[in-house]
């Protein structure tokens, strides 16, 4: 999809929104809407489809998962600096089926850095579809819990999406490491560096959320499967 089908995407996104804008998000975040990449950044069609290619052939059920759920990627940019990269990502539950992503930062390790970005997002629009049948969890959504994502506590809810979007990266992250068709051997090596962090982060997050917080039948199903993928990579290393 061009940048200019992603925009007309989210403008129609934000006029069914209904009160939930994502004017909101924007005017509270540090980022904004990179209306000029075409012009101030060629190359960025390739740098995304490239590093998403990356994904794919890494973890296949991943790609099925893309194919099916995204259905446009919103490049976003810092507001306040001269840069047109800084690594940021996110999704929202108005633009279902969008991925805002800004450019990776330079290095040996963009394309890898890109594809955890596509996969920590895929993970949030899965979580976002499941919240519209189930609650996940049946304690207090708010209640403080700890967030691999930001190293920190968060509502419960903000938890589990913290949750969802590290396994993602994880089991991609894996992937490359043990031979994604795409990866070379130095975006492998990059891999190995951030696997080990991303795994401390989500065991550390899974442990919390099993500790402090009530789920759902569909909830129990799903941390269960991220404490699974836990044991199974402590198991089998890099």
């Amino acid at each position: 999809m061009s940048n200019e089908e992603s925009l007309s995407f989210l403008n129609d996104a934000i006029a069914q929104s209904k009160g939930h804008s994502l004017h909101e998000t924007f005017n509270s975040s540090s980022f904004r809407i990179f209306h000029e990449i075409d012009r101030m950044y060629p190359s960025a069609e390739q740098v995304f489809s490239s590093s998403l290619s990356l994904m794919k052939s890494a973890s296949p059920w991943l790609s099925e998962m893309y194919d099916s759920l995204v259905q446009s990627v919103i490049p976003i940019r810092p507001k306040e600096i001269q840069s047109t990269t800084s690594r940021a990502s996110f999704s929202s539950h108005v633009a279902l089926g969008a991925l805002f992503l800004s450019l990776p930062n330079e290095g040996d390790g963009k394309r890898v850095d890109l594809a955890l970005s596509f996969a920590h997002e895929i993970g949030h629009q899965v979580l976002m579809i499941y919240q519209r049948f189930d609650p996940i969890i049946s304690s207090d959504l708010r209640a403080p819990v700890y967030s691999g994502t930001r190293d920190t506590a968060r509502p419960a809810i903000m938890a589990m999406h913290s949750a969802v979007a590290l396994s993602y990266m994880l089991a991609t992250c894996a992937n490359v490491i043990r031979g994604g068709l795409e990866a070379s051997d130095l975006e492998g090596q990059v891999s190995r560096n951030v696997y080990f962090d991303l795994h401390s982060r989500l065991e550390k997050n899974v442990h919390g959320l099993l500790t402090d917080v009530t789920f759902t039948k569909v909830g129990k199903k799903m941390i269960a499967e991220m404490a699974k993928l836990c044991e199974s990579e402590s198991a089998k290393g890099v």
